[in-house]
């Protein structure tokens, strides 16, 4: 690919991929609203592109976009809305990343798991509420070097122990070779509050008077 005819290929795409529908339309996404929540592109050897998107509301509804100037041999790729074949587009469900190979175990694990923070390839963090238990984990890179990760938490956990910090710091559990994942508690004060604002929701809900359902622009009427 030479330099001028790569920036060409990569503006086409970059203009395809500025509106949401262009790329939610070709593959699909489904009922329900979605959110656009990483996009990184990168000029150079395909894929040039990645994008997830994550249905509102839900806890790991993810897909994630490879987006290339050409056409993958992988037959189920998309061509990108657009003229002058502005790209292919290859879906994937989350948790398949074949960059964390262990998101699909620790996301099979038991209790409720709720995605906090996914980078497609990079890292993906993770809310795991088990009972009266919350904790987090960090799923890392296959190569990443999470024991020394892991003993830095430690280390900085007992620093804030002692005082010599002036912070709170969530206390590390461990770190799971066989999924390449770092787990923390979460901070006491996160789950105080969270408590709190659960109890408040409730005692709302309770008292609240029951109405009947009209229009939001004014009282429902004939006809309607």
């Amino acid at each position: 690919m030479n330099a001028r005819w790569g920036d060409e290929v990569y503006a086409r795409a970059l203009a395809a991929l500025a509106g949401d529908g262009a790329v939610s339309g070709p593959i699909g996404l489904g009922s329900g609203a979605w959110t656009r929540t990483f996009a990184r592109y990168t000029p150079g050897p395909d894929p040039i592109g990645t994008i997830a998107f994550q249905r509102d509301g839900s806890a790991a509804d993810i897909v994630v976009l490879a987006v290339h100037a050409s056409r993958p041999a992988d037959p189920a790729a998309l061509a990108l809305p657009g003229p002058h074949r502005a790209g292919w587009l290859l879906a994937r469900r989350f948790p398949d990343d074949p960059r964390l190979p262990g998101l699909a175990a620790v996301m099979a694990g038991p209790g409720r798991r709720t995605v906090v923070r996914y980078r497609p390839g990079r890292g993906c963090t993770i809310r795991v509420e088990d009972g009266s238990a919350t904790r987090f984990v960090k799923v890392l890179k296959a190569r990443a070097d999470g024991a020394r990760m892991h003993r830095d938490a430690v280390a900085l956990a007992a620093a804030a122990t002692a005082g010599r910090l002036g912070f709170a710091v969530a206390a590390p559990d461990r770190f799971d070779p066989a999924t390449c994942a770092l787990w923390q508690d979460a901070l006491p004060a996160l789950r105080r509050e969270a408590g709190t604002v659960l109890a408040r929701i409730e005692a709302g809900r309770e008292r609240a008077p029951e109405r009947p359902l009209r229009p939001l622009h004014g009282a429902a009427h004939a006809g309607q």
